[in-house]
């Protein structure tokens, strides 16, 4: 035996590409082995006539590895963030989800991690309404760890203010800050798995979420409706009073609406949504 034949060796792409009886541009060289991974078709690129075949790997073989670790690679980055759709809807119809998903919407941003931002959309025509909340906040979850960060909001940043200029003060939000009113239990569904237990696809019931980024950790806030209400409101850009104002009944009890009001405020205050002003 001679041994085992040697490979050539290519330094880029570039270097493996057929000398063509026509000058072909390499954009144009470029454009179809794009065109050619995207739509999933090697034959675009003509590849008996434009790659350089190689011993036991031929032309055809040569671009279907490159159609192929396209839509491994993004498979891979929509799978790892998901594992509680996964658990929902089940390996296998899960797994179809994302196949149809990369046929369907293109990579198109440099950041591959933003590739999964249209997934929610995608699963919202093609799941459940369940599934579909549930997808909303996966991926919120993991694009939020690369929002900016703000400065929290103290209580000494407040101290200055009367209870008057207070009802007249603007609170902002930290941008690493989101909220959400879901028609499903969702965050209760996606903590009892992240818990080890196996729940169950709840029914529909109304649920109101802050998910934000506090100390480089992320968190998951569960709100009352009335406070949602309110965050929403004051995250608009209303001064505090008129956001309580449209939030809460007049002929509500003083007493009953002071205490949730300061346990909204201390909720708020000891998580760390509230930014400070710039």
């Amino acid at each position: 035996s001679e041994g085992p034949v040697p490979i050539p060796t290519f330094q880029s792409f570039r270097h493996n590409i057929r000398p063509s009886e026509r000058l072909t541009p390499l954009s144009e060289q470029m454009d179809e082995m794009q065109n050619a991974i995207l739509e999933g078709d090697g034959t675009i690129m003509n590849p008996d006539e434009t790659i350089v075949p190689k011993p036991d790997f031929s032309p055809d073989e040569q671009i279907r590895s490159y159609i192929n670790g396209y839509r491994y690679r993004l498979f891979d980055i929509v799978a790892m963030d998901y594992d509680a759709l996964k658990f929902a809807l089940g390996r296998k119809d899960f797994n179809k989800l994302i196949d149809d998903y990369i046929e369907t919407v293109p990579s198109t941003n440099f950041n591959v991690a933003r590739y999964t931002v249209r997934f929610p959309d995608f699963v919202k025509e093609h799941a459940s309404p369940f599934a579909h909340e549930l997808s909303i906040l996966e991926t919120e979850l993991v694009q939020i760890a690369d929002a900016p960060e703000t400065t929290v909001l103290r209580p000494e940043d407040l101290a200055a203010l009367d209870p008057d200029k207070f009802m007249e003060f603007k609170l902002s939000p930290r941008k690493a800050l989101k909220l959400f009113a879901f028609s499903y239990p969702v965050n209760e569904f996606y903590d009892a798995f992240l818990g080890g237990q196996e729940p169950k696809i709840p029914e529909k019931r109304a649920s109101f979420l802050a998910i934000f980024r506090h100390e480089d950790s992320l968190w998951r806030l569960d709100l009352e409706e009335r406070e949602y209400i309110v965050l929403s409101s004051l995250f608009a850009g209303v001064p505090v009073g008129e956001a309580l104002s449209a939030a809460i009944p007049e002929d509500e009890d003083g007493e009953d609406l002071m205490a949730s009001v300061q346990g909204w405020f201390g909720k708020w205050m000891n998580n760390g949504l509230l930014a400070k002003a710039a």
